[in-house]
């Protein structure tokens, strides 16, 4: 009776680590599944996505051709240093439309850099809204979180914005962080002295960080406004300046790596922002190991102890 007491303990002991073992490969696999779906979704926003329509000095024919293809097309940011380089479109009817579709119109969750419908579409407005996903990776509008930072704001200071078929220069002036309600920034086309002034107030008041460029009211303003990681209903602000000229990007092109060494920088930029889904497949990876390896020790645990009592039987049948 003990011994069959023994086996069947031994028995449920396997049931409950096969049941185990179940979960624990079930959740690497969902794990799996939304690491893989969120970095197809990431992939799909990368600007190198939609570099073969970016508009040069010398040459607009992809460009044209993508307008052909969504006539709502109307323009290029650039914000020179950043992962910031994509087409600008917008919707006629409402704000809704381009948070799931990209510039080609195609259905996508990471949608595309639109403008505010009430806006107009040639900037000739006071202040002109922009909108877009803040995403991991730094794609679409996630990259403009750096800008908090001091340093970073002070070395970003420019970038291009291109409309009308001509390049024009774009100055950083302020960064901001406002609730999703705050109608203070919120309010397009604004036209007055006063009102345009208020406007300006409160951007130097509520901003993280401040260029003073000497704006006045007869400046047009870009606002892109993304969703903050930080604060819930909360909005961050990147507020530019429009330039009457081009300004040239004053980071060199990156060399290509033709050795196989590797790209610190990079390695280390992956690491801050790799998504949490990454994390939890890497821990339930290492928690498999260590049990896979903690029962095969068990095993052989077992094994030993068995050979005592097969020289004990052996022993009463002599």
């Amino acid at each position: 009776m003990e011994r069959i007491g023994k086996k069947i303990v031994r028995c449920l002991d396997k049931l409950v680590d096969f049941i185990v073992l179940i979960i624990l490969v079930l959740l690497i696999m969902v794990a799996a599944y939304a690491q893989y779906d969120t970095k197809s979704v990431q992939q799909s926003a990368e600007k190198s996505q939609f570099q073969m329509y970016k508009p040069t000095p010398q040459d607009t024919t992809t460009f044209d051709d993508l307008v052909k293809e969504n006539p709502d097309v109307l323009g290029w940011l650039t914000l020179y240093g950043t992962e910031i380089d994509y087409p600008l479109v917008q919707s006629k009817l409402n704000n809704e439309e381009y948070l799931s579709r990209d510039a080609k119109k195609e259905v996508t969750a990471s949608g595309s850099l639109f403008l505010d419908f009430r806006c107009h579409g040639d900037f000739t407005d006071f202040n002109t809204l922009i909108y877009g996903h803040h995403m991991a990776g730094n794609v679409m509008l996630g990259g403009l979180d750096y800008f908090k930072e001091k340093d970073y704001f002070d070395k970003h200071e420019y970038g291009n914005l291109f409309y009308g078929g001509a390049d024009h220069g774009f100055q950083v002036v302020a960064f901001l962080e406002v609730d999703a309600y705050d109608t203070a920034i919120y309010q397009p086309r604004l036209s007055g002295e006063q009102s345009r002034g208020k406007y300006l107030a409160y951007i130097k008041n509520k901003a993280l960080n401040y260029r003073d460029v000497g704006l006045t009211t007869d400046d047009h303003l870009v606002v892109l406004s993304t969703c903050s990681a930080d604060l819930t209903n909360g909005r961050t602000l990147l507020i530019g300046k429009l330039l009457g000229e081009p300004v040239k990007d004053p980071f060199p092109a990156p060399k290509k790596n033709l050795g196989t060494g590797v790209d610190v920088n990079k390695l280390t930029q992956w690491v801050s922002h790799c998504p949490k889904w990454a994390w939890i497949l890497i821990l339930l990876l290492i928690i498999l190991l260590i049990y896979l390896f903690s029962r095969l020790l068990g095993n052989r645990r077992e094994k030993k102890d068995e050979l005592p009592e097969k020289e004990k039987n052996n022993e009463k049948q002599n």
